[in-house]
């Protein structure tokens, strides 16, 4: 009977073994030393070959020519443990006949590394030199608003534009994944079919199957005809009725005036409201849902089968009192009235920015950094369609009756026909990321004829764009002085359709008349630090920004009517119902302030 595998005995024969060796090494070492031959011995491992004999015959000279042999370990018995497989400097495909050496695996691991490597210095070196370039090319622009010519449509960000940044990248995104891939292939030989460093293609066969079934199912529903009906704008006018006057005096900043609620220890980053709730989103992940004339909070929507697993980003309130959430996971989420589960739209790879829904049908769309807009049935949980054409992440949307307007960060904005679902052209002239757009209905014209929609950018500038006659109205810089220009962090519209209200990162609240060629009619400045939140509910402009106040201005008397200062932090988001005001902090927390 064979005598069974010890390791323990195996380990301690095998130390002594190479105790052994070293010493007749270090034996041999001396020797050559002591002769003044070290290096030239018989015995050196100069003068042996890969089989342990003599290069008998040769001289010194001779095998510094030749290549150095690989290291092979011994394949000799007393070695090897019994019952192991020996250890051999190759390995071998499971699918193809290529034998691979280890040391050329570990050479192809090192090269993909130092691409990865050399990828990242190039991408940071490419990066630090165009802003340098940029801020020297950059100049004081000038303050002076004009009508839109034809160079004005057809211009946009030079290729050395910090608004571009994003192709860079994608290219060292692209780049870097193919670098990984190589990486992968090189250190594992098992994943290669039949030639060396090919990745298995059968998921990518998988993957590009999914694709052409989605792009033949679009192709289809656009085929038939009007995708969507009877859809209209995002933005229903808010009545104050009797208690307009109670706005114009301002809240009671009492304790009695308001009611404090603390929602997340993070910040907010995202708020809805409608009637008498409140529902906000914040970097924590969850999302919060508020009853607004009892102060208290009715759900959380967040838990381990449901919610998102990164930050929500944007959120809406559907028509039937349904919420629609967007976060960083690139996920959409559909929550019911009443429930705190949820069910997802699923069709966007990279972070949701933006969404929108119909007043008046179940409706929305949706705005990605994957550069797509989706329109969603959220009644059948289906997607419609997929809008395609930006060449950038998307930043921001909104839609009119029948109409879509979406800006991306290459400040380029794309207008869109949704009952055909198909893109009516490129809307260019701005400079930088567009960061605000509007659709504009007018009181004196039919809401169903109204096409004109607004987009504010980085540069500081307005414009006003006509779908039905493909044409710009206007090129406003509302937001641009002798410092510099201040990006427009939002736009809204007044009661009556004849004031445009703009905020920006100058500090400044801007009225734009729309009778008057919505040339700048008023500007505040009360404002200490950045503006983040802007509502505007009749005739009434209300604004918090950095410093954790609250302005509100008159948007017919262009003058100040109240201010208060909810918080210590900067103010984030600002909600408003006809009898309430909700404003959020950095800090996490929100207040209500009731007007009854």
């Amino acid at each position: 009977m064979p005598k069974k595998f010890d390791p323990s005995e195996w380990a301690k024969k095998r130390k002594g073994q190479v105790a052994r060796a070293k010493e007749i090494r270090e034996l041999r070492s001396r020797r050559d030393d002591k002769d003044g031959k070290r290096g030239t011995g018989k015995y050196s491992s100069r003068n042996r070959n890969v089989k342990g004999g003599l290069l008998s015959g040769r001289s010194v000279s001779s095998t510094k020519s030749r290549k150095p042999q690989p290291r092979i370990i011994s394949q000799s018995p007393n070695l090897t443990a019994p019952g192991m497989a020996q250890q051999t400097t190759t390995s071998k495909s499971s699918t193809g006949n290529a034998w691979v050496s280890m040391d050329e695996l570990l050479k192809q691991t090192m090269a993909s590394m130092d691409s990865l490597d050399k990828l990242s210095d190039n991408h940071q070196r490419q990066f630090i030199h165009k802003t340098s370039t940029v801020s020297r090319q950059n100049s004081s622009p000038t303050a002076k608003s004009h009508v839109a010519t034809a160079s004005d449509v057809t211009g946009g960000p030079s290729r050395l534009h910090a608004a571009r940044s994003y192709e860079q990248n994608d290219k060292y995104i692209k780049n870097w994944n193919e670098a990984y891939k190589n990486l992968q292939a090189s250190i594992n030989p098992s994943t290669t079919s039949g030639r060396r460093g090919v990745m298995n293609a059968q998921p990518a066969r998988k993957e590009v199957a999914a694709r052409s079934a989605r792009r033949r199912r679009g192709n289809l529903a656009n085929a038939a005809g009007g995708i969507v009906r009877n859809v209209g704008g995002a933005m229903e006018k808010l009545s104050l009725g009797s208690v307009l006057e109670k706005w114009r005096k301002g809240p009671d900043e009492s304790i009695l005036g308001h009611i404090e609620l603390e929602t997340s220890e993070r910040p907010i980053l995202c708020m809805s409201v409608q009637d008498d709730e409140a529902v906000v989103g914040s970097s924590d992940h969850a999302l919060y849902v508020y009853d607004l004339s009892s102060g208290s909070q009715a759900r959380r929507l967040y838990n381990r089968r449901n919610g998102h697993s990164e930050w929500v980003t944007c959120v809406c309130h559907l028509p039937d009192g349904k919420i629609l959430s967007g976060g960083m996971d690139s996920k959409l989420f559909v929550w019911p009235t009443g429930s705190t589960t949820s069910y997802e739209l699923k069709g966007h790879t990279q972070s949701i920015s933006a969404v929108a829904a119909s007043h008046n049908s179940m409706y929305a769309l949706s705005g990605s950094y994957d550069k797509t807009v989706r329109i969603w049935d959220c009644k059948s949980r289906k997607q419609v369609a997929c809008l395609k054409g930006h060449k950038a992440p998307v930043t921001s949307l909104d839609m009119g009756p029948m109409l879509a307007v979406s800006g991306s960060k290459d400040g380029i904005a794309m207008a869109w026909d949704l009952e055909e679902g198909k893109s009516i052209g490129a809307l260019k002239g701005h400079k930088g990321h567009i960061t605000a757009v509007r659709w504009l209905a007018k009181k004196d014209e039919k809401v169903s004829q109204s096409c004109v929609f607004l987009t504010g950018a980085q540069d500081g500038h307005v414009r006003i764009w006509d779908l039905r006659r493909k044409k710009a109205l206007g090129n406003i810089s509302a937001h641009v002085s002798s410092r510099g220009c201040g990006a427009v962090g939002g736009i809204e519209v007044s009661g009556d359709g004849n004031t445009v209200v703009t905020m920006g990162a100058d500090r400044k609240v801007c009225m734009l008349d729309v009778r008057k060629g919505f040339e700048v009619r008023f500007r505040a400045g009360e404002h200490k630090d950045f503006i983040y939140g802007l509502k505007v509910v009749e005739d009434l402009a209300i604004s918090g920004g950095g410093d954790g106040m609250v302005h509100c201005h008159s948007t017919k008397e262009d003058k100040a009517m109240w201010s208060i200062s909810p918080f210590k932090n900067a103010i984030r988001c600002i909600g408003v119902s006809p009898h309430r005001l909700v404003v959020t902090g950095d800090d996490g927390s929100a207040k209500i302030y009731s007007f009854n």
